[in-house]
């Protein structure tokens, strides 16, 4: 039973599934590598954690990027922790590439599930849904992106952005559950639901405790899908050769230590801006 839901991959499963590991235990630590070497590892630390928070519970990051913060700068502070960075526009690049990748590998995997049918071998966690959980923060990036552009002479306030993101995120779940439900069926379109309400709707406001519990969940959201995949026989996973601990591990021990930075980022508030210079330049300046 195990090797027949394992022996079906196909060029797109295995594109879909890079772009999945890369999007959830790649561009959290990779991208931020500038950082230590031009403000040293304490900053980049900072940044980490910043980035991690936001994968985990991307509303409590823009509650912290946006309330008491002038419009222009909510996109990026949200994206690099920055507190109103001189260029806006510095770290849009990675900010479309991180979130690029995760709209594009979801997008197509669900396409790709709906046109499996409800025929197809689906038992277990699905390969498609591994990412799925994760479009809340996309969505919350472009939303605030969106916002951050709208004159300074509205009205808007920050928690209009809040219930128009949330209400866009709901529809978004709504629709998707009612295509699974009728192409694909057998209850997947639950679980899935659940999983992206639970990352976007903001339960650490109900009290601050939660916040530390709804990062843990969060985590089991983001990553379990490849984990269990690799190690339950019953689960759907289309890679027999990735198969076992060799793989679940390292990907176990990301996950971990992204949660780890995600509960430290809740102690921090973004940054001040620093300039760009080597720290071994500052160093050496600063040598008699």
């Amino acid at each position: 039973m195990a090797r027949a839901q394992c022996d079906n991959s196909t060029d797109l499963d295995l594109a879909l599934f890079i772009l999945t590991i890369i999007s959830t235990h790649v561009t959290w630590w990779l991208l931020s590598l500038p950082t230590l070497y031009k403000h040293g590892f304490k900053t980049y630390m900072h940044d980490v954690a910043w980035e991690c928070l936001r994968l985990h519970q991307p509303s409590f990051i823009a509650f912290r990027a946006c309330f008491g913060e002038d419009r222009k700068y909510w996109q990026a502070n949200y994206y690099s922790g920055v507190r109103r960075p001189t260029d806006n526009l510095k770290d849009l690049g990675k900010a479309v590439l991180k979130d690029g990748l995760i709209v594009v590998s979801t997008c197509l995997s669900l396409s790709k599930l709906a046109n499996r049918g409800s025929n197809a071998d689906l038992s277990g966690l699905n390969s498609s849904l591994w990412n799925y959980p994760s479009l809340p923060v996309a969505i919350y990036g472009l939303s605030i992106t969106i916002f951050s552009k709208i004159p300074p002479t509205s009205r808007l306030r920050p928690w209009h952005m809040f219930f128009i993101t949330t209400l866009v995120i709901i529809i978004i779940a709504t629709a998707v559950a009612l295509a699974m439900a009728y192409t694909v069926g057998r209850g997947i379109w639950i679980g899935c639901t659940i999983l992206i309400l639970f990352m976007a709707l903001p339960l650490w406001g109900i009290h601050p405790k939660l916040g530390f519990m709804t990062a843990i969940l969060a985590a089991v959201a983001r990553t379990a899908g490849p984990i269990f995949g690799a190690l339950s026989p019953n689960a759907y996973f289309p890679f027999c050769e990735l198969r076992g601990w060799a793989f679940a591990g390292p990907l176990l021990a990301f996950t971990i230590l992204a949660l780890l930075m995600a509960l430290y980022g809740i102690f921090q508030l973004p940054r001040q801006e620093e300039p760009d210079t080597p720290v071994y330049v500052e160093e050496m300046k600063e040598a008699p």
